[in-house]
């Protein structure tokens, strides 16, 4: 006789109802930790590293580091003008009211920028040397540069000379630092004096400011 399929379901085997309800929470502990882990990018926290990498790339702190700007070497000083570095000659003697007086071109020699007197300071010199009359020097502080190859002029004038007992003949004289310039091309004879203006009283000698030639 054939067993009906209750009857089959009846005669197989099953666990105790204890054992299956172990069995139900050994599975849902299973379950609690096979489950997907979150991702290490979502599990990651800011570290140390990336924020001192922030603060490098965006602070606006100045940087310490050398520029590498190349020090500007200093201007050399110009120096005054001496005997060597110009030369001075004169037109001829002319006279005018009494006095007598004549036009002065100085002009720089090489290639050596100098600076003149803040005027110019001329001397009447006899044949021994000797100064007998010379001009009053500005009270400026700087005199005018000179270039290589440039030119400055001036005029002095002299009046008044009384002493004709000086030896022939008179030159003049260019004061520079360092020593006194011969004034080529002028020299002064006894024809050549001023007249005697007001007996007892002293010679006069002046010259103007530098002026560009």
């Amino acid at each position: 006789m054939i067993a009906s399929p209750a009857r089959r379901y009846r005669h197989r085997s099953f666990l105790p109802a204890g054992a299956l309800a172990t069995i139900g929470l050994l599975l849902a502990a299973c379950g609690g930790t096979t489950g997907p882990s979150p991702s290490p990018a979502e599990t990651a926290t800011p570290t140390l590293a990336t924020d001192a990498t922030a603060s490098a790339t965006g602070s606006g702190a100045p940087s310490t580091a050398p520029t590498g700007a190349t020090p500007t070497s200093a201007t050399p000083a110009i120096g005054p003008c001496t005997t060597a570095d110009v030369d001075a000659t004169a037109g001829p003697l002319g006279g005018a009211a009494g006095s007598r007086g004549a036009d002065v071109g100085v002009r720089a020699l090489g290639g050596v920028l100098c600076r003149l007197p803040a005027s110019p300071v001329v001397a009447l010199v006899d044949p021994a040397g000797n100064v007998l009359l010379r001009s009053r020097p500005s009270v400026n502080a700087d005199g005018p540069l000179i270039s290589p190859s440039e030119s400055r002029a001036f005029s002095f004038q002299m009046s008044n000379w009384c002493d004709r007992s000086v030896k022939m003949p008179l030159h003049f004289q260019l004061a520079l630092a360092g020593g006194s310039l011969d004034i080529r091309g002028l020299t002064m004879a006894a024809d050549g004096l001023p007249p005697c203006n007001g007996p007892g009283q002293l010679a006069s000698l002046s010259t103007t400011d530098w002026l560009p030639q």
